[in-house]
């Protein structure tokens, strides 16, 4: 009897297998004989956590007068924050999407960027989103500058 384990990078419990060999067909086993298999899981557990993140325009000014700000971003994340994405709009991006800033994975990112502001009037709202790469994306962060 072989009994043949397929390697895989599925996650998944440990599991066992018990092979009960008694009772032959046209032969004779002279006492009943149980093997016991425990197949241990080696795989990573997933990472299904998303990182957390700020974004703050001009040090959280409520006003400006110039189209050129700074930014500053702040994310952390267990396994490493990998990139980071800009939008005016407050629809999150795909993982996949255009526009991704890549980042070395860090735990802890923190940097000032520089954006221009569109040239009209009024309030502008930046939104932020922080992934991994396990391409588990942030909830939106996001500042608002007149």
């Amino acid at each position: 009897l072989t009994v043949t384990l397929t390697n895989d990078t599925l996650y998944e419990t440990d599991e066992t297998v018990i092979i009960t060999m008694g009772t032959p067909t046209n032969a004779t086993l002279g006492v009943t004989t149980v093997h016991t298999l425990t197949i241990t899981n080696d795989d990573l557990i997933p990472d299904t956590t998303a990182p957390t993140g700020t974004i703050s325009i001009n040090a959280n000014a409520s006003y400006t007068n110039s189209t050129s700000v700074s930014l500053s971003l702040s994310a952390t994340d267990a396994t490493g924050v990998t990139g980071y994405y800009l939008s005016t709009s407050v629809t999150a991006p795909l993982a996949t999407a255009t526009g991704w800033i890549a980042l070395t994975s860090t735990i802890s990112y923190s940097s000032t960027v520089p954006y221009t502001l569109t040239t009209t009037d009024g309030v502008k709202t930046l939104y932020c989103w922080y992934k991994d790469a396990a391409n588990n994306i942030s909830t939106s962060a996001s500042d608002a500058i007149t």
